[in-house]
């Protein structure tokens, strides 16, 4: 009982110097909206989420996102 108490006290610690060592060295980077993205979506479709673009073998540029209200993906082709 004794080495279980004390093997929890040894992790604890070691995750208070990982999280020390973390923040110190600015690992923990806080997101920060860029005012001039667009939202994909609109009041019909919903916010649309995980957006995913790819160049097809013909060039053309197809965008897949997830519109997680309906339960769907859509797709873009440029």
């Amino acid at each position: 009982m004794k080495s279980i108490l004390l093997t929890i006290i040894f992790i604890i610690f070691l995750l208070e110097i990982i999280s020390y060592y973390l923040k110190a060295n600015n690992i923990f980077l806080k997101f920060e909206k860029y005012k001039l993205n667009p939202v994909l979506g609109n009041i019909k479709t919903g916010i649309v989420f995980d957006p995913h673009v790819m160049e097809d073998k013909n060039g053309f540029y197809r965008m897949y996102v997830s519109l997680r209200k309906f339960g769907k993906i859509a797709m873009s082709l440029s």
